[in-house]
């Protein structure tokens, strides 16, 4: 099924956890094990809930707001070092990406809440980097303004001198899909990686994205023009 009115696209910016890796249920997993360990209850599916997408920085504010709890300086060094031995044995790519970064024939870049060193490193566990490496833009290194303000996507498109509206960006987070609209972008919802497995996605549509969909296999039926491999199904 080809999707229409995609003719003008000439940017694609794609998020990396949850889109790119399947990173997120194990980020929620790590995470909430560390604020157990600290006395802090809070489960998998509140991680999932209210912290997917956003930055290291608001998700410390939720924490001091709703729980009464400053979080000390070096829980986020712990947090990460814990998550990156995690991702050592369990992270996995998003089936079906590596066909899209390989025969995409227009521009590709990563815009992510994550630090650059940490996307970098996940990217090269799955293989993927060499894609990527000169175009991972982090909203954690580039300022106190991250997702869902539009600065980073915006920060991308000027990157490549490209007008906002011919850019398309590919999120699995509420906030993601809420920074693409109002950097006034074309935004797809993914929602094929395992954190959305069981949630309800519904409320996602009130920030109307423009398309949903759940399989990087079928990204090229739906935008057919934007590769050149002969594509099964067409």
């Amino acid at each position: 099924m080809q999707v229409k009115n995609y003719e003008n696209i000439e940017l694609i910016i794609f998020d990396c956890d949850g889109v790119l890796i399947d990173s997120e249920i194990i980020s929620a997993q790590v995470i909430s094990r560390q604020f157990n360990k600290i006395g802090i209850d809070i489960s998998t599916q509140y991680v999932q809930d209210h912290f997917i997408g956003q930055s290291y920085s608001k998700t410390k504010a939720h924490v001091l707001e709703k729980f009464n709890t400053n979080l000390a300086d070096n829980f986020e060094k712990e947090y990460r070092t814990e998550l990156l031995k995690a991702f050592d044995t369990e992270l996995k790519i998003i089936p079906g990406i590596e066909t899209i970064l390989k025969n995409l024939n227009i521009n590709k870049c990563v815009a992510t809440s994550s630090s650059l060193s940490r996307a970098s490193s996940s990217l090269k566990t799955v293989g993927v980097y060499e894609y990527l490496k000169n175009d991972i833009n982090s909203a954690y290194d580039l300022g106190p303004r991250g997702k869902p303000e539009p600065d980073i996507y915006l920060n991308c498109a000027k990157q490549f001198n490209v007008e906002p509206k011919n850019v398309l960006v590919i999120e699995d987070s509420l906030i993601g899909i809420q920074g693409a609209k109002k950097a006034e972008m074309k935004v797809w919802h993914f929602t094929g990686a395992s954190h959305l497995k069981d949630w309800d996605t519904n409320h996602v549509y009130k920030f109307q994205p423009d398309f949903v969909f759940n399989d990087m296999n079928n990204f090229f039926l739906y935008l057919p023009h934007l590769t050149n491999k002969k594509i099964k199904g067409e």
